[in-house]
């Protein structure tokens, strides 16, 4: 059986990877693609410290032993579970994998830099959006998803957030297959990108 395609939705943080991922899986559905998504930030390490200087808003919060096997197993069709990472108590857990699928949208800003020398990534999107549009999303997403104070949500953005996107989330727009800077424009390009992939990679 063919290896599943491995295509990754990477970008700044709060740039609507995760609802442009699950909006585009589900338009793929519509025609017919099955996806499985995977989000990075279910292999942040359990209990990890923080970087002194990124926090975790670095490669090394992700438990990338862990990514790298869970993405080889689901590209063989072998994996019989998912990890999952609860962000508020950086507890790790496992939840059944019982779907069918024929693509892997894999979603996030940090594991994504060690696994393109592996191939198991097989395209890459890039997503992007204004700075000031991304804080006000950060500030409103950890307040109500992570219960964090404002003021500490604030200084972690000025101080670990964007130092790490420029040191290790930004080389990847000059590796990706496509830029999208509008979702909707960006949808309609990822589709056809996939339509595309998903044609190459069946067998003949």
């Amino acid at each position: 059986m063919a290896k599943v395609p491995v295509v990754c939705i990477t970008g700044p943080s709060a740039v609507g990877k995760t609802r442009f991922t699950l909006a585009l899986a589900e338009a793929l559905g519509a025609i017919e693609i099955e996806v499985l998504v995977i989000c990075c930030d279910n292999y942040y390490k359990q209990h990890g410290q923080p970087h002194p200087r990124f926090g975790f808003d670095t490669l090394e919060a992700i438990d990338i032993h862990a990514l790298r096997a869970e993405l080889d197993q689901v590209t063989h069709h072998t994996a019989s579970s998912l990890r999952t990472y609860d962000m508020s108590t950086r507890d790790v857990a496992r939840k059944p994998l019982n779907q069918s699928y024929q693509l892997v949208l894999l979603e996030g800003a940090y594991g994504p830099q060690d696994l393109l020398d592996d191939g198991l990534i097989t395209a890459l999107f890039y997503l992007e959006a204004p700075l000031l549009l991304r804080m006000i999303r950060r500030l409103r997403r950890d307040r109500q998803e992570r219960g964090r104070n404002p003021i500490q949500i604030i200084q972690h953005m000025l101080i670990h957030m964007i130092p790490g996107e420029w040191s290790f989330i930004r080389p990847l727009r000059l590796v990706s297959g496509l830029v999208i800077n509008n979702p909707r424009q960006g949808q309609r390009a990822a589709i056809a990108f996939i339509q595309a992939l998903i044609t190459e990679s069946s067998p003949r």
